[in-house]
């Protein structure tokens, strides 16, 4: 995959989470980078010119990050700054919350 650095997109949100059953509170980073241009030998599927991918970074927590494929830059990158489905997937494990203390998703 390209490498991940410093790109024209690098947006960013702030949270903090908890472990499901624990009382204590850590910082979170939610970051998007790209959009990248697929290249040849990329990924190991098929994909038309044009096709893009974005990275969500979870800084804070130790789990994968996730890319995120579109046709183009601007559609990956649509898809990929709606956070919220990637964390619901996580909160099974963790609870989140805006900076302030509130509930991220009550």
């Amino acid at each position: 995959m390209n490498e991940w650095k410093k790109n024209l997109v690098d947006v960013s949100r702030e949270l903090l989470f908890s472990v499901k059953g624990e009382s204590t509170r850590k910082r979170l980073v939610v970051r998007v980078q790209g959009p990248f241009l697929l290249k040849k030998n990329d990924v190991g599927f098929d994909y038309d010119e044009g096709t893009c991918v974005c990275k969500i970074v979870f800084e804070g927590l130790e789990e994968p990050d996730v890319e995120v494929f579109g046709m183009d830059g601007l559609q990956a990158l649509r898809l990929a700054t709606d956070v919220d489905p990637y964390l619901r997937g996580l909160s099974n494990m963790y609870d989140f919350f805006w900076t302030n203390g509130e509930s991220y998703f009550e």
